[in-house]
């Protein structure tokens, strides 16, 4: 199940994709934002209760570093003892090998209802061997995640000529597919 948006990238499409697939009534939902970074945009987002995990120390949260956890996200900390909502990494996966990955893909399946990823397309900028946690160090594609549906955006870094993608999974995946491809055919311009 896949969905193509042939846009540029913006905070605004971002939002608007992200907003789609996460539904309605985040004002009652929890939320877990794994590999947050600064959460540039996730800061945002209008969720009952907001948590921010990332295994830097070197980052600033403005108005939220009372919600931030450093911990590495595949390790234990009681963060992940607790169940949310919604889980999301953006821009995050890419920076585990491979196989971390795919931990962390579980992880999000135990700790939430709803994980959502969003990840470049391929393996933009990846630097296997290196050891700095700000490289990437995997790269990844829609089929890479068994059980998720897929918003493509081939497009979305023009600069660099290349695309990203979000994928997510919940309970019921078919009608959860069709409600976020109706809510983007209609947000979205064509």
């Amino acid at each position: 199940m896949e969905i193509t948006i042939n846009e540029h990238g913006c905070g605004e499409l971002y939002v608007k994709i992200f907003n789609a697939i996460a539904g309605s009534d985040l004002e009652s939902k929890t939320f877990i934002d794994l590999c947050c970074a600064e959460a540039t945009i996730s800061r945002h987002f209008q969720f009952k209760e907001k948590t921010y995990v990332d295994v830097l120390d070197e980052w600033n949260i403005p108005g939220q570093m009372d919600r931030y956890v450093q911990a590495d996200v595949l390790g234990q900390h009681a963060v992940f003892d607790k169940h949310y909502d919604v889980a999301l990494c953006s821009d995050g996966i890419e920076h585990l090998i491979k196989s971390d990955g795919l931990r962390l893909i579980e992880r999000m399946k135990t700790i939430s209802d709803r994980q959502i990823l969003f990840t470049p397309l391929g393996d933009l900028w990846t630097t296997k061997d290196n050891d700095d946690p700000k490289s990437h160090k995997s790269g990844w594609f829609p089929a890479d995640f068994k059980g998720f549906a897929a918003v493509v955006c081939p497009i979305y870094h023009p600069t660099f000529n290349h695309g990203a993608f979000f994928v997510w999974r919940c309970p019921d995946m078919e009608m959860d597919f069709e409600r976020v491809k109706a809510t983007l055919a209609s947000s979205i311009a064509k």
